[in-house]
């Protein structure tokens, strides 16, 4: 059942309440809560339910428009993106900069000569040649020790050569963040973000802070299973020979060491690499937050203000693109018009400039377990708002 928070009146909003519907009875999520923003008009839409009946036991929890969700790799467009920005606006660095000037311990290791050439709008086009994953959260346990890791990585690509979404990249920027304004990553993101735009639902941790004590959190994967599943899948490669022989050596009897998690996770991060080896803050994942308070974040892209209206250009330009992948800085653009991102757990964002139009969804789909159908249901989703209205 689909309630709005106040009667659908255009196409698109009618459209959204179908998806969502169709989503839910298709079993790709088990609810959602979603925004449409048209010009002036904003409408929000909650949609079935935080687990589906039995998984978590006790009666079933309506989706409300407070609800917290894992906002999963929305963090680096939410957090990670608008703080490297803030930081350039401050002169505190310039998107030209090399990340070795901020974190010379990434130069101490393996393909130094080519990641000396990386520079921190690489970065944020996923175009640094950095690998996109490892689990690397088996075995590493601090900032020092994964940073002395991604050191030892060899590039799969020249810097600037080719898009490969990067977690790794992503987490260079945060630590580069928490290096020039000396800080940790999530209260400078409080200081620069959450607290000028009033997103007070809006952290890292949010089991640690006092406003979420009541907040209605959906759950996510019943453990870490998939990250799992990548791990062994990680291994066979590495056995196999088709990567890099200094790449990241992880043994089979290893993953079975780790104090994995059995239960359903809950105000806690899910991302395997944010939550075992980062203590759930970094700049790939980690972020949790609420419809109201994205849609108060999405407001400076749409109506640039916190960030300058030139540095907002900027990002939601094509800098790279390799195939039908394009890259602005921290967003993916689907065409001149649209840009956007998504999160693992299920959370999409997009803006069309032409049309004045900011879409929200959030949903928990990896709950109980990580299921298919979410890439081409954005994809349906995003061609139906966006072509026939």
């Amino acid at each position: 059942m689909v309630i709005w928070e106040t009667e659908p009146a255009t196409e698109r909003e009618l459209i959204m309440a179908s998806y969502m519907q169709s989503g839910v009875s298709g079993g790709i999520f088990p609810g959602g809560v979603a925004c449409i923003i048209d010009g002036e008009r904003s409408n929000t839409l909650t949609c079935g339910s935080l687990c589906p009946t039995g998984t978590m036991g006790g009666e079933e929890t309506a989706y409300r428009n407070d609800t917290v969700l894992d906002m999963a790799s929305i963090t680096k467009v939410a957090v990670t993106l608008p703080c490297v920005l803030l930081s350039v606006q401050y002169g505190k660095l310039q998107l030209s900069d090399t990340i070795g000037r901020y974190l010379p311990e990434l130069l101490a290791g393996s393909d130094s000569v080519r990641k000396q050439h990386i520079t921190i709008e690489q970065l944020l086009t996923h175009t640094s040649g950095l690998p996109a994953w490892r689990p690397y959260f088996v075995l590493l346990h601090s900032k020092q020790e994964y940073l002395e890791a991604i050191a030892s990585e060899p590039l799969e690509r020249d810097p600037g050569n080719e898009i490969i979404y990067s977690d790794l990249g992503f987490m260079l920027l945060g630590w580069l963040l928490e290096r020039i304004w000396n800080d940790q990553l999530d209260r400078i993101a409080q200081r620069l973000l959450f607290e000028p735009l009033g997103m007070s639902a809006t952290s890292y941790k949010p089991h640690q802070y006092e406003p979420f004590g009541q907040a209605l959190i959906a759950p996510t994967e019943r453990g870490n299973e998939f990250e799992r599943g990548m791990s062994l899948a990680y291994i066979e490669k590495r056995e196999t020979g088709s990567l890099a022989a200094n790449s990241f050596r992880l043994e089979r009897d290893q993953l079975d060491e780790l104090a994995w998690r059995s239960g359903f996770i809950v105000a806690e991060v899910h991302d395997a690499n944010c939550h075992y080896g980062l203590g759930g803050i970094s700049g790939h994942a980690g972020l949790f937050s609420t419809i109201a308070d994205m849609r108060k974040y999405l407001s400076i892209w749409r109506r640039p203000s916190l960030i300058s209206a030139e540095l907002c250009r900027k990002a939601a330009t094509v800098h790279a693109e390799s195939g039908t992948l394009k890259r602005g800085l921290g967003w993916e653009v689907y065409d001149k018009d649209i840009y956007g991102h998504t999160g693992f757990t299920g959370t999409t964002v997009w803006h069309h400039t032409g049309m004045d139009v900011t879409v929200i969804v959030l949903t928990n789909r990896i709950h109980p377990v990580v299921k298919e159908g979410m890439n081409s249901w954005r994809s349906n989703l995003r061609n139906a708002l966006f072509s026939t209205c």
